[in-house]
């Protein structure tokens, strides 16, 4: 029987490995085509579409390269000490904003701000896929980052927008590939592996939504998530005392708490926002509407009657 199950594991990952493979060229494709085509708001949701595919599959690739390569010590060893440049880059990205270290370069914001980009995967693959399923410490952290940005942002402090859609981003990618992991070490469970992967979906979808929400129609799309992360949780709420919770092993308790504490992170901003739509700003930076231009310019007073303008 374990035997069996290994190679349907074995099976599942190249279906993964080449469907993966398969999207992100048709991405790269769909985003070649929609860039030389005229720019509508249609095209805006459809390029935004794609990027949403596109990074899911870089992250399907970058996971089971994780996955393959998480026995070797080496392997292991390089992806954790590449993770802790990470908050290294982003303390220089503060400086830049806050002046602290006097730093005032464009070559080196861009480099530390392609650099940021770079290791975010690296360390998501580190926190998320080669790190121990029960360590939480990760997410807190990230979570008590996007809270810091969001304090920025209230206090118009700094440009605290790469900020937010660096944390978002971080706990958007690590826990769909944290729900990638939960699939392959979760057994006979089916309702923690089903509830744990669109759980983890979702969440990724929020982060991208938080990262970027001033497209047109964000209010519907924020709804239909709204709509969904709340179903979701009433199904959990009212399914879980009946799926043998008690008797669960603690690997299967921990995968649950792990996941639960971005879930109603992300479950309370949405909340807020019906509760207090006040805070709307807050969270989402929704697309303000067109305002009539009057084009009125500066024009030199002409000479008239030997009256010269002062």
């Amino acid at each position: 029987m374990q035997i069996k199950l290994i190679f349907m594991s074995e099976l599942c990952k190249k279906w993964l490995l080449w469907g993966s493979l398969i999207i992100l060229l048709l991405s790269i494709g769909g985003l070649v085509f929609t860039s030389i085509i005229p720019f509508s708001d249609t095209v805006d949701i459809i390029q935004m579409t794609i990027v949403l595919v596109l990074i899911l599959s870089i992250l399907n690739l970058m996971f089971l390269l994780a996955n393959k390569y998480q026995n070797r010590n080496g392997f292991r060893k390089t992806i954790r000490i590449l993770s802790y440049f990470l908050p290294v880059l982003l303390l220089l990205l503060f400086s830049f904003d806050f002046k602290w270290l006097s730093i005032d370069s464009d070559l080196l914001f861009v480099v530390c701000l392609s650099g940021i980009f770079i290791l975010i995967p690296v360390t998501m693959m580190y926190l998320f896929v080669l790190n121990d399923t029960k360590v939480i410490m990760g997410i807190i952290v990230i979570l008590f980052y996007i809270i810091i940005g969001l304090v920025l942002r209230r206090l118009n402090w700094g440009d605290p927008e790469y900020y937010l859609i660096t944390g978002f981003l971080m706990i958007g990618s690590g826990m769909y590939c944290f729900g990638l992991k939960s699939i392959l070490i979760i057994e006979k469970n089916r309702f923690l592996k089903t509830v744990s992967f669109i759980a983890c979906l979702l969440i990724y979808f929020g982060g991208f939504i938080m990262m970027y929400s001033s497209f047109t129609y964000a209010n519907t799309i924020v709804i239909v998530y709204s709509i969904s992360i709340f179903l979701l949780t009433l199904i959990v709420l009212l399914s879980l005392p009946v799926s043998g919770y008690v008797q669960w092993i603690s690997l299967h308790k921990s995968i649950l708490k792990k996941i639960l504490i971005p879930w109603v992170f992300f479950l309370l901003i949405i909340s807020i926002r019906f509760v207090f739509p006040e805070l709307n700003s807050l969270f989402f930076r929704e697309k303000q509407g067109h305002y009539q231009e009057f084009i009125m310019y500066d024009y030199p007073v002409t000479n008239k009657n030997g009256l010269e303008p002062e």
